[in-house]
């Protein structure tokens, strides 16, 4: 799966109505597709999950994925500690650079999106706000 940006082609017309959505919401085109698949999810029409990311309740906490088969085993703390640190850079509550090497993760303001790094030290992954925050919730849900 690729994480690059890809344009979408829609009439003319139908982009007018996108606007339209997002100049009543005070939404960007983006996050009124993202609103739209959320309301999705929520209607259990398509799974609550990030395609190519993996997260899962496992017996020592939660692995996450971001790469496929690169798990890190979180503890529920660990896995907590990691959400909230997303949510917090995300909201620009806090540094725009996390680390936490008790739990081995960095969460890190790039340009428009973010870069989240499981481990610590490797090369991480690239999210826009809105997936980061939906990945900050599939965590959290998981270390109930």
């Amino acid at each position: 799966m690729s994480t690059a940006p890809i344009n979408v082609r829609l009439d003319p017309r139908r982009l007018e109505q996108l606007k339209a959505i997002g100049a009543v919401m005070g939404l960007s085109n983006a996050a009124v597709i993202s609103a739209m698949i959320r309301e999705k999810i929520a209607a259990g029409v398509i799974p609550n999950a990030i395609p190519g990311i993996v997260i899962r309740k496992v017996s020592a906490g939660v692995g996450i994925s971001l790469n496929v088969g690169r798990e890190q085993t979180f503890s529920d703390d660990g896995a907590r500690a990691l959400a909230y640190a997303i949510r917090g850079v995300v909201a620009g509550d806090t540094s725009p650079t996390m680390i936490n090497m008790d739990h081995n993760f960095m969460v890190q303001k790039q340009g428009t999106g973010f870069k989240i790094a499981i481990p610590f030290g490797s090369e991480g992954i690239a999210f826009p706000p809105d997936l980061a925050l939906d990945l900050a919730d599939l965590i959290e849900k998981a270390a109930e």
